[in-house]
């Protein structure tokens, strides 16, 4: 579990800062000069991605099929197992944003020691 925590938090730190990267070199948008100011962006980007998971949740608010239920029993199966399935993609939810905000400890870090300890 450590493990795939670990490789997940390696992964999105690198994909985040290759397209920072990407985009500062081609386009220099955002003035980057200094590697805490490319920690500080991807600690930006990082949060923010499970700040939006957070606030608007992915398959939340999917419709019903619109079929008619013809008695009481297959209402109440049918709303079991959407609670159910609700449940879980919530947790599963929940699990992303925070392998999302403990992937952004490591450039949090890397900011607050640079900016103590020089460039």
């Amino acid at each position: 579990m450590v493990y795939k925590l670990v490789r997940f938090c390696v992964i999105a730190n690198l994909i985040a800062f290759a397209s920072l990267y990407l985009v500062e070199r081609t386009t220099a948008f955002f003035g980057l000069r200094y590697w805490q100011d490319y920690a500080f962006f991807v600690l930006f980007i990082l949060w923010g991605i499970a700040t939006l998971l957070y606030m608007y949740p992915p398959g939340i608010g999917v419709g019903h099929s619109g079929e008619p239920l013809g008695d009481a029993e297959k209402l109440a199966d049918v709303s079991n197992e959407k609670v159910r399935d609700t449940f879980l993609r919530e947790d599963a939810n929940h699990a992303l944003v925070i392998r999302f905000l403990i992937s952004g400890i490591p450039p949090l870090i890397m900011c607050i020691a640079l900016h103590w300890f020089g460039k």
